[in-house]
């Protein structure tokens, strides 16, 4: 649920930054024509239990004029559990095509996406045994679904100048489509829609002698009805996402601080006359905190050191909590005026608790990837 938020979030934030900063919109959005490619490793330890995925996704920019972009993008994953033996879920995974329109008034951003169902989703028992541990939040897995159904994706944003701030809003709606969850099932599942409301605030402020951005969103997402075989049998609880992040220069480097909170409501689950909300909230709190300290010139190689922090609380049926550190660092590479890599290495230690005990968990998480300006 959370990535399908991320793009109007980051759109919105895009959004009231540039005028914030006095930056021509178009300017900021409108890239140019670009090839993205690489390679993303993820390895975690639970107890005795081991599961790793290795993803390649690839993305094509192409801006067409000066106010429409579109977006291509699919990342094909392998996926390993070792649990009570060993299971795998390998494959293409669907293809995305997004992008956004600036208004000629320059006062709204049109967003736009479709999911095409390019990817695995009827999957046999081993691998939806692998697909549930993908989907677990503190994991954050590249690629934590294969594949589902033809979704489409609309939206709208826009800003305004209200005294030292700018206030965006924007609103979104999500309509998905049936797929078979499993392999040989002779019935579809029918996923509820999604509908997203959001708001963001964005200051300009003095830090340490230097201009610095302070930028706070909340986002408040609601679920329609899922359906299995053209019975409702799920819907997923109201969720609010407040997030904010600050950006400053206090020396020789760019920092960057970041801090989300996730609170979801009670699900209902059924079937028929006894389809009702849960009695207990099976969806705990989700604190996440952030920084990356980026060294040296904008135009030049960019070390960075990484800071991940993961505080997620219990259920209401105590449990489901993790709690994460991970450190580490990395590089943003300009290898020529048409050529950049970006690469990052994390190591985390925690613990997780899926039953009545927690158990220790640690995990290493490598990403390199590339972009070719064409």
């Amino acid at each position: 649920m959370m990535r399908r938020v991320v793009p109007l979030l980051a759109l919105t934030s895009l959004l009231i930054g540039s005028i914030a900063r006095s930056q021509p919109m178009l300017t900021r959005l409108q890239g140019p024509t670009s090839v993205g490619a690489g390679v993303s490793g993820q390895w975690w330890t639970a107890g005795k239990n081991k599961v790793s995925q290795i993803a390649m996704p690839v993305n094509f920019v192409y801006p067409v004029g000066e106010r429409l972009q579109l977006v291509v993008a699919t990342a094909p994953a392998f996926s390993r559990l070792v649990a009570v033996g060993a299971q795998e879920l390998n494959g293409l995974s669907d293809v995305r095509i997004s992008g956004h329109y600036w208004t000629p008034d320059d006062r709204f951003l049109l967003t736009f996406g479709a999911n095409l169902p390019t990817g695995k989703h009827a999957l046999t028992p081993e691998e939806f045994n692998v697909a549930n541990v993908l989907a677990v939040h503190a994991l954050a897995f590249r690629v934590p679904t294969m594949g589902q159904g033809l979704d489409f994706h609309l939206g709208a944003a826009s800003a305004w100048e209200v005294g030292d701030f700018v206030l965006g809003a924007g609103i979104s709606y999500l309509a998905r489509g049936a797929f078979r969850p499993f392999y040989g099932a002779d019935y579809e599942y029918k996923p509820g829609g999604e509908m997203n409301l959001s708001l963001g605030i964005d200051r300009t402020l003095v830090l340490f002698g230097n201009d610095a951005r302070l930028t706070t969103d909340v986002v408040y997402s609601m679920y329609g009805e899922d359906k299995g075989a053209g019975e409702t049998v799920f819907k997923s609880g109201d969720r609010l996402l407040i997030q904010g992040a600050v950006l400053a220069r206090p020396g020789a480097f760019d920092l960057l601080v970041m801090v989300r909170e996730r609170m979801k409501g009670r699900n209902k689950t059924g079937i028929g006359d006894v389809f009702a909300e849960e009695r207990k909230n099976s969806n705990g709190n989700e604190l996440e905190l952030g920084s990356q300290l980026l060294f040296g010139a904008p135009q030049g190689t960019r070390p960075k050191v990484l800071i991940d922090v993961k505080l997620y609380g219990d259920n209401q049926y105590g449990t489901g909590s993790a709690t994460l550190l991970g450190l580490g660092g990395g590089a943003l590479l300009r290898l020529s005026g048409r050529m950049e890599v970006d690469t990052n290495l994390r190591y985390y230690m925690g613990s997780i608790k899926s039953g009545p005990k927690a158990v220790a968990l640690s995990g290493l998480v490598v990403d390199a990837m590339a972009r070719f300006y064409l």
